[in-house]
C-alpha cells in the first residue's frame, strides 16, 4: 500500500513514499521501521486487548484512496486514480489490477459485473462500485483476524477474493468451521489442486481410488469375460455390463458404496473445503511475514503473497490428463 500522506503514530511524521513501513499485525497500525524498533512495540499496544483496529484519517484529495474513505457518491476520483467497478477500491491508475479483489482495472469504465451504469455517475447518482461498496464495504486494511488481513487475504486468493473474503469473516466471526462452497462440492479433489490444496486434493483423491477397489475387484474379471465372448460394439458391451450390474449382488453392492463414499466425499468438500483454505492461508502469510524478505505491508510483500498462492489451472489440467492416463494404463494390464 502507499502511505504517503499518512501520519506515523510514533513520530508524528507524515510518510514519504521511500520510506520503510512496517504495520502492527494486531491492530494494524502503520509506523516507520525505525520508530518501531527505537520503540519496541505498536503505539497502540495498551488498546488491543479492547479490540482497537487502526483506520486511516481522512486524506486529501492526491493521496490515495482505500476503501474506508473512497469517493462519496457523486464525486469523481481523484487524478491519478480510479475506482474498481467491481469493489469500489480507489486504486492508483499505474495499478493493472484491483489491490483487493484483482479485479483487472482495465475493464473499469467499460463492462461492470452485475449491470451495464458506468463506474461514474454524471448527474450524482450512485454508481455501480459505489454501490458494491456500501453493500460489502471491505477495507484493505480489516483485519480478518489476529494474522490476517482483507489485503493479505485477496493477494492470496487471487481470482474470485471477494467471496472468500465475505466466507472468511463469517466464519472468524461466528467462530464455525463450516461454509459451504459450491466448486469444491461439485469438483472436490480436482477444485482443490486448481486452489494449490495439493495435500487436501491427494486425499480426497486417495480415498476415491480405495473406495472403487472392491468395486473393480468384481468388475474386471466380468469385463475380460465379455471382451474375450466376442462384444463387438460399445452399446452391446454397456447393455451387457448393466444388466450384469443389476442383477450381480457383489457387483452392485460395490457400486453403491462406491456411489456413497463419492457423495459423502462432495459433502464434506462443500462444507469445510473454506476452513482448510483458511488455514492454508493464514499459514502462508505468516510464513511470509517471518521469513520473507521484503517489508511487511510493501507491494513487494504483496506480490510475494500472490505468488504463493492465487489457483493453478495447469495442475488440474494435468491431474485430469494423469487420470486417464492411469486409467489406460490399467485397461491395458488387467483387461485387455
Amino acid at each position: 500500500m502507499n502511505w504517503k500522506g499518512i501520519v506515523c503514530d510514533v513520530c508524528k511524521k507524515p510518510f514519504a513514499a521511500e520510506d520503510d513501513v512496517v504495520v502492527c499485525p494486531d491492530c494494524g497500525t502503520p509506523m516507520h521501521r525505525s520508530c518501531y524498533k527505537e520503540l519496541g512495540h505498536c503505539p497502540h499496544q495498551s488498546r488491543h486487548a479492547e479490540g482497537f483496529v487502526w483506520s486511516a484519517p481522512a486524506l486529501e484529495p492526491s493521496v490515495p484512496l482505500n476503501r474506508q474513505n473512497a469517493a462519496p457518491a457523486g464525486q469523481s476520483v481523484p487524478e491519478g486514480y480510479v475506482m474498481c467497478s467491481r469493489c469500489g477500491t480507489v486504486n492508483p491508475k499505474s495499478n493493472e489490477y484491483c489491490e483487493l479483489c484483482r479485479y483487472p482495472l482495465k475493464k473499469t469504465g467499460a463492462a461492470i459485473p452485475g449491470g451495464d451504469r458506468e463506474v461514474q455517475g454524471e448527474n450524482g447518482e450512485t454508481t455501480f462500485a459505489e454501490y458494491m461498496k456500501e453493500q460489502y464495504n471491505v477495507n484493505p486494511e480489516e483485519h480478518l483476524s489476529e494474522e490476517l488481513t482483507a489485503r493479505e487475504v485477496a493477494a492470496y486468493v487471487g481470482p474470485n477474493s471477494l467471496s472468500f473474503l465475505y466466507k472468511f469473516r463469517a466464519m472468524l466471526q461466528n467462530r464455525s468451521s463450516v461454509s459451504f462452497n459450491l466448486p469444491a462440492f461439485f469438483f472436490n479433489g480436482f477444485y482443490c489442486f486448481y486452489r494449490k490444496m495439493y495435500k487436501v486434493g491427494l486425499l480426497v483423491l486417495a480415498v476415491t481410488v480405495l473406495s472403487y477397489i472392491p468395486f473393480m475387484v468384481y468388475y474386471v474379471p466380468y469385463l475380460k469375460e465379455l471382451l474375450t465372448g466376442g462384444a463387438s460394439s460399445m452399446a452391446g458391451l454397456y447393455n451387457a455390463l448393466s444388466r450384469e450390474l443389476l442383477s450381480n449382488p457383489q457387483l452392485l453392492l460395490t457400486s453403491r458404496i462406491a456411489n456413497y463414499i463419492g457423495l459423502v466425499l462432495n459433502v464434506l468438500c462443500g462444507l469445510f473445503f473454506n476452513k482448510f483454505y483458511l488455514k492454508q492461508v493464514t499459514t502462508a502469510v505468516r510464513v511470509e511475514r517471518i521469513h520473507g524478505k521484503s517489508a511487511v505491508g510493501s507491494p513487494r510483500y504483496y506480490e510475494e503473497i500472490s505468488r504463493r498462492g492465487g489457483t493453478s489451472p495447469l495442475s488440474a489440467v494435468l491431474l485430469i490428463v494423469g487420470i486417464l492416463l492411469l486409467y489406460s494404463i490399467f485397461a491395458a494390464i488387467f483387461i485387455l
